[in-house]
């Protein structure tokens, strides 16, 4: 539970940084973004998120995931976005393997970094690219 609590300390600002007063303002900004992640392993999508969300003058478009079997990763951004007070923005799980291998990378289903009552949401197929057809528009 460190790393949640270390992402949660990032989503809600905790008086530090540029992330202070921005993550749930929810106005449009200059630059429009589109997010595709494979968030649920490493940090490093859970940063770039908490960035975007505080970041001003960004607006995140849509959040799509990858490599998600069973729609894991989505719940796990859904979650952040939860924390961050920002689920309106529109979220969908993408394949299930990649799209370069074709291989499966299972994201971390562990008590120690996510709350166990955190529900899979997989999207039905074609979802993710109609919302990132979306997102563009």
């Amino acid at each position: 539970m460190r790393l949640l609590q270390q992402i949660r300390d990032i989503f809600l600002g905790e008086g530090r940084g540029p992330y202070t007063g921005h993550a749930a303002s929810g106005h449009p900004g200059e630059v429009r973004i589109h997010l595709d992640t494979d968030l649920g392993g490493d940090t490093d999508d859970a940063c770039a998120l908490a960035m975007l969300l505080g970041w001003p003058g960004v607006e995140i478009t849509g959040i799509t995931t990858v490599a998600d079997p069973g729609g894991h990763r989505a719940a796990y951004v859904a979650h952040l976005l939860r924390l961050a007070g920002r689920d309106d923005i529109p979220l969908a799980a993408g394949a299930e393997v990649s799209s370069t291998t074709l291989g499966r990378a299972y994201p971390i289903v562990d008590e120690r970094h996510w709350p166990a009552d955190i529900i899979p949401r997989p999207s039905p197929p074609g979802a993710a690219l109609d919302l990132l057809e979306r997102s563009l528009d």
